[in-house]
């Protein structure tokens, strides 16, 4: 299994009112089991965050050897633990939510996964996997943390 951690707190500097993280991104190669990216909430107050894991999409970018459909959970204090598969389900609202944030766009018809939480301050799980596309259950993802502000568009 394959670990990556994130920590989320106000000390991070950016443009803001408050100080805070805004985007984190890691790569990772999935091998057979899943892969675990983890972040930690700070503060006493909860969070919405966009998660995003792209496979297909990273073609574009002359990455190849791509988990062609990941999926991934979202585990710990308040967060949904449902599986979260093939972006486009979320429709025009999860667009606009990747758009506002930021986030560079997924292809049309890709199956990269993603989802807005809001989470609790504490430890947070996103386990990901490959759903096997001709027997394919390994290779590269990209796992994205985006804090979205208050008033951004929720799916």
């Amino acid at each position: 299994m394959r670990t990556a951690l994130f920590f989320i707190a106000s000390a991070v500097a950016c443009v803001a009112a408050e100080p805070r993280a805004v985007n984190m991104s890691t790569q990772l190669d999935l091998a057979n089991s899943p892969a675990i990216a983890g972040f930690v909430v700070a503060g006493d107050k909860p969070v919405r965050v966009l998660v995003r894991v792209g496979g297909p999409s990273l073609k574009r970018f002359g990455i190849s050897g791509v988990v062609e459909d990941p999926t991934f959970d979202v585990l710990g204090e308040g967060a949904v633990g449902a599986v979260h598969d093939n972006w486009e389900s979320g429709g025009q609202e999860l667009t606009e939510t990747m758009a506002s944030a930021g986030a560079f766009s997924f292809l049309p018809g890709a199956k990269d996964a993603a989802g807005v939480f809001i989470v609790q301050p504490g430890a947070i799980t996103i386990a990901v996997r490959a759903n096997p596309v001709e027997g394919r259950d390994r290779g590269r993802v990209i796992v994205e943390l985006y804090v979205l502000p208050d008033e951004s568009p929720a799916p």
